[in-house]
């Protein structure tokens, strides 16, 4: 895959984390709650934590720890796509999102989250545009390397 293409998905998947952060912080007061179904709202939180608000308060750790694996990962896809592996789109939509969750950490020390869904007494924590991202490529990924592994 040209770096182009892989270039392109790390572009849109940013730019669709900024826009959307920065549209729920402008019409979203923090800490509102808009039911849209019964099992998913928007609502506006701020997380200086991890994945599922965990880690609370670790934000600058969690930058040093972002730009080393996101720079791993970038090399990574840099000698794979000279190879022609096939998990590179995956491998994009991770960076891409590691890039709009960063952007969110340097410049406002939290990340904003805003995708809400619960079921019943059941509630998932607050995510963003960017934590999809990173999720799918990740499953994706692993998907593959399951079929490769079957494959040999």
């Amino acid at each position: 895959m040209p770096i182009i293409v892989f270039s392109a998905i790390v572009g849109v998947v940013f730019i669709t984390d900024v826009i959307s952060k920065a549209i729920v912080r402008s019409h979203l007061p923090l800490g509102a709650d808009v039911k849209i179904i019964p099992f998913f709202s928007l609502t506006h939180v701020q997380n200086t934590g991890i994945a599922f608000g965990l880690f609370q308060e670790k934000n600058w750790l969690f930058v040093v720890i972002s730009l080393v694996l996101t720079l791993a990962i970038l090399v990574i896809s840099w000698q794979a796509g000279r190879r022609h592996y096939s998990g590179l789109p995956y491998l994009a939509l991770i960076v891409g999102g590691a890039f709009g969750n960063l952007a969110d950490r340097i410049l406002r020390g939290h990340v904003t989250d805003f995708l809400d869904f619960h079921l019943g007494l059941y509630h998932w924590p607050a995510f963003n545009a960017a934590d999809s991202a990173i999720c799918v490529g990740a499953i994706l990924l692993f998907l593959q390397s399951l079929k490769s592994a079957r494959r040999d």
